[in-house]
């Protein structure tokens, strides 16, 4: 039954006649992915992360920071706590080993296009988490490669540019260690589950680094 609202007026009532009382249709809109898959409410989507995009440059044109703040406060508002910042995993004067969630990579895409005074609406969204191993000083050590395990076991990696890379002191003294980024899928940080991720050098300790479930939830 449809509820008929009633206003009283000097103690008389007026209810509207029967055949003016009418039912209003409700129109929803059901959000879908770029594949025409409804998206659940609360649930992240690429989908609707592009289209945010799409609708700043609408705005204010593909060229203008304003785009990229925007994103930032539309994403923040429908995600709260999205990570869009790196997770610094182990940091040491000599050397910096982080992640980058997919919408830090796609955050840094958007604003490269804006300052190349392109347009980023055609970016895609992208499909792999990135640990990235940044030795600063000759003195940093040698990271042999890195390790993720998902309850315990080992998850390989997607892809690997990890590589031994030249580093020069200020005096000339030369020397190799790696450095580069290592690929991974999303669904490996996925949470509910115990993910750890270790940088195996070539001598001495391992950093190691364990991801709560919070962190875990909010890389997307």
């Amino acid at each position: 039954m449809v509820p008929v609202l009633m206003a009283s007026l000097g103690g008389a009532s007026l209810v509207p006649h029967p055949t003016r009382v009418q039912t209003a249709t409700v129109l929803s809109r059901t959000v879908t992915d770029e594949a025409g898959q409804p998206i659940a409410d609360g649930a992240f989507s690429a989908a609707v992360v592009r289209g945010f995009v799409k609708d700043a440059v609408a705005n204010s044109g593909p060229q203008d920071a304003n785009v990229l703040l925007l994103l930032n406060a539309k994403v923040h508002e429908r995600w709260p706590g999205i990570i869009d910042e790196p997770i610094v995993m182990a940091q040491t004067s000599a050397i910096r080993i982080s992640l980058a969630s997919p919408y830090l990579l796609y955050k840094t895409q958007v604003a490269e296009a804006i300052r190349k005074m392109e347009s980023p609406t055609d970016i895609a969204y992208p499909t792999v988490v990135r640990v990235s191993v940044s030795p600063t000083t000759r003195w940093a050590p040698d990271i042999d490669r890195i390790v993720l395990e998902r309850n315990g076991v080992i998850v390989e990696p997607l892809g690997s540019m990890l590589k031994p890379t030249e580093l020069v002191s200020p005096l000339g003294a030369k020397t190799r260690v790696r450095a580069g980024s290592v690929f991974y899928q999303p669904s490996a940080f996925a949470p509910g589950a115990t993910v750890r991720i270790t940088a195996v050098t070539t001598v001495g300790s391992n950093f190691v680094a364990n991801l709560d479930e919070f962190t875990l939830s909010h890389i997307h």
